[in-house]
């Protein structure tokens, strides 16, 4: 292809270690921040960075930073005593953090949400709530966990036996008709939610939530509301989650949603159910409460899923230490049932397990238990995740050592995958291409040829127990618009990873010229020597 160059890396540029979030934060331009006015700020950076890094982050408030992967965990070696901190900070705070580093953190990705909301504070209602919003303000100055407990649920209650549904999606109506206490519009308790806390990632940011961004709303916060009006964009502006002067608006003014459907699949109780109907919880007196927490609409523009990790990360923290607020200041709730619904995944990663995103939610998940026994309490806790919509559909390949280990034992014989990639037209976001490899493998190499171009290779020998990350760039016109790295993932010690990292075909709502990335069909091909039993993928 005409103009295109592909040159070698300088590593003492990459901002962080993580392939996907080095390109996003210092080399890939997407619509997703560039090309929206609002979410930059005079400078010209974006509001917020996600910044993981091991070790504890200093002079990061609490509530802007969450314990990732804790030193309990059986990685302890490969991470550090301290464990992985994950911190959404501004742009000057990552400035700053970058001048103490010693080296690149594990991932840094811009956030396509705001921190600086002019909206007037909520106003704490009764004595209960003004006592827990200065409990939790002088546990934020303590750094103790109960910073992260929400004021204005200080007088919420469940009884033993009911279930806490806790659904992580793109966005939830929390003041749906079938997320009331009564399913019969005649009853007064048909104007009170089951929704007891509700997070807008989207939303207007409300110091008083305890929360990075976004902001929160509570069982008696919809309450109140209810008692007036059903209208959801009038109830988001009355709990001071909208601005409709913004370009970026929560997903929660549609009237429809996923996230609606999936709760209300979950957990909803349908107008005039009858009783024969109803879930088999609600029918012998126990209650279906729900949580819920909207993603940004960036978790689904960003095709890597680096930033539905950070989402669903602080989404999950959160949910966790409100889920345990409720749990402790109830009487009597020994066993609880706590479902938490995720309808996300990555279509990257190993696929084996050892992903950064399925070893943290499990590692999550064990956190919570562990500090619920502490407590004397046995929660019963369920999680449920999609199995996809791609159906394996031109979007995974492998190639498998052929040879039957029987007939012929652990000897390597040499694997080639051939990958036929298109780059479509008038795309707007990245597009990524991710290739695994055996940690062991012989005499590994690959080949990159765009369409009408000359074949590129990359020779990276046998494959050692070390690895450094290491790059090359694709210019065109003097602008980087690829990026092939190399390197070990942080939780997959025994795999390595290239990534071929494209820049968008359409760049004509960039604020100023950007060339763009190439599109058409590349061929990129993978060879190594591998054992029985190990593939290419």
């Amino acid at each position: 292809m005409s103009g295109f160059e592909w040159v070698a890396e300088d590593g003492g540029d990459v901002f962080s270690r993580d392939p996907y979030g080095d390109w996003a934060s210092r080399l890939g331009a997407d619509f997703l921040i560039d090309y929206k006015g609002d979410l930059k700020g005079n400078d010209g950076l974006p509001w917020l960075f996600a910044v993981l890094s091991r070790g504890r982050l200093p002079d990061v408030k609490r509530r802007f930073r969450v314990p990732f992967y804790g030193e309990d965990s059986a990685d302890t070696e490969a991470i550090g005593p301290d464990g992985l901190q994950l911190a959404a900070l501004t742009a000057e705070e990552t400035r700053n953090l970058f001048s103490v580093l010693e080296e690149a953190p594990e991932l840094v990705i811009p956030l396509a949400l705001r921190r600086d909301s002019a909206a007037p504070e909520r106003r704490d209602g009764d004595a209960a709530v003004v006592a827990a919003a200065a409990d939790s303000r002088e546990a934020e100055a303590a750094g103790d966990d109960r910073a992260f407990r929400n004021p204005s649920l200080a007088g919420v209650r469940i009884q033993d036996g009911d279930t806490i549904c806790c659904v992580i999606d793109h966005a939830t109506v929390f003041t749906h008709e079938n997320f009331r206490v009564s399913s019969n519009p005649n009853d007064a308790d048909h104007r009170k939610t089951r929704v007891l806390w509700a997070w807008m990632q989207e939303g207007q940011y409300q110091r008083r939530d305890r929360l990075p961004f976004g902001g929160a709303v509570t069982k008696p916060e919809i309450d109140a509301v209810l008692g007036d009006t059903d209208d959801p964009e009038e109830i988001m502006r009355r709990v001071g989650l909208a601005d409709l002067a913004r370009d970026q608006q929560p997903v929660t003014l549609s009237r429809m949603s996923h996230g609606t459907a999936v709760a209300d699949i979950a957990a909803g109780e349908p107008v005039n159910q009858t009783a024969s109907l109803r879930s088999p919880g609600a029918q012998h007196g126990n209650t279906n409460w729900i949580m819920s927490v909207g993603l940004p609409s960036f978790a689904n523009w960003d095709h890597s899923g680096a930033g539905l990790v950070v989402f669903v990360t602080f989404a999950m923290h959160h949910l966790f230490h409100r889920v345990r607020q409720v749990i402790q200041q109830s009487s009597g709730v020994r066993r609880p049932r706590i479902v938490i619904n995720l309808s996300y995944g990555i279509s990257g990663g190993p696929h084996d397990g050892t992903g950064l995103f399925e070893r943290h939610i499990d590692a999550l998940i064990e956190v919570f238990k562990d500090q619920l026994a502490r407590d004397g309490i046995e929660p019963r806790v369920a999680l449920t995740m999609p199995s996809g919509n791609g159906f394996q559909s031109r979007r995974h390949a492998n190639a498998k050592h052929p040879a039957d280990e029987k007939a012929a034992p652990r000897r390597r014989r040499k694997v080639e995958l051939e990958l036929p990639w298109r780059l479509s037209p008038g795309d707007r976001t990245s597009s990524f291409l991710e290739v695994w490899l055996p940690g062991d493998a012989r005499r590994a190499k690959l080949t990159v040829t765009q369409l009408g171009g000359e074949a590129t290779e990359w020779d990276l020998g046998d494959l050692g127990p070390k690895v450094d990350l290491e790059a090359r760039l694709l210019r065109r016109h003097g602008q980087i618009v690829g990026r092939l790295s190399y390197d070990q993932p942080l939780f997959s010690p025994n795999l390595r990873r290239l990534v071929l990292a494209v820049a968008p075909s359409d760049t004509t709502a960039a604020p100023g010229y950007r060339v763009p990335g190439p599109q058409g069909l590349w061929h990129v091909v993978v060879e190594a020597r591998i054992m029985p039993g190990e593939d290419l993928r």
